[in-house]
This record gives structure tokens, sequence and C-alpha cells, in this order.
């Protein structure tokens, strides 16, 4: 019997799932199961007028080695996807890619 390997793929696409914060107000948040926190992107942040305790900061290491402030903490941060919603603290910071990132604490959230 002669079994033939799949081609590789050259990249796959993001996971997301999109997070509602008020009912005109939706963005898609990027699941990384790599990340040990939630980020939020502070224009979003603004956008949906989060309360931000600026003195809840940490530093991140990103993948490639690179260190960076958070700039505060969205404490208790209001989210919904479809009809489930949660609260959860997300740091912010300036400037990302995408507009919110959601680690393993998010993954915890969802399987308790």
């Amino acid at each position: 019997m002669l079994f033939t390997t799949p081609e590789p793929e050259y990249s796959l696409p993001l996971q997301e799932v999109n997070i509602t914060f008020t009912p005109d107000i939706s963005e898609p948040g990027v699941i990384d199961p790599s990340s040990q926190i939630m980020v939020i992107r502070q224009d979003l942040a603004h956008k949906i007028n989060a309360q931000i305790n600026y003195g809840q900061c940490l530093t991140m290491e990103s993948a490639n080695g690179l260190t960076s402030w958070t700039v505060g903490c969205t404490e208790n941060l209001p989210m919904q996807i479809r009809d489930i919603s949660f609260t959860h603290h997300t740091y912010m910071v300036e400037h990302m890619p995408m507009h919110l990132l959601l680690g393993r604490l998010f993954q915890q959230l969802l399987l308790s």
C-alpha cells in the first residue's frame, strides 16, 4: 500500500472570533494560544469607552523577543460572543496589528 504525504501549507489564516462590546461595536479577536494575556489596542479601548486602570501595566515580550510596556488595563471589560456575555482583564497597548488579541486566559474562560 502506498501512502502519500499531503503537500504542506505555506501559511494558514488567523483564528478569529467576533467580539461584541456594545450593540453597535464589534471587532474580530485573534486567538493566540501562545499569549499569556489578553490585549486590546488603545484606539478600540477609547472607542468603546472602556474604564482604564493606567496603574496596572506590565512588560510584554513578543515572539521575536522584543519587549514593550502595556499602557494600562481595562479591568473586567464586558464582552460578548453571540449570546454569551463575560468580562475579562485586558491589557492595553498603543500599537499592534490587530484590535484584540485573545490569549490563553480567553481559552481558559471558555473551558470553565
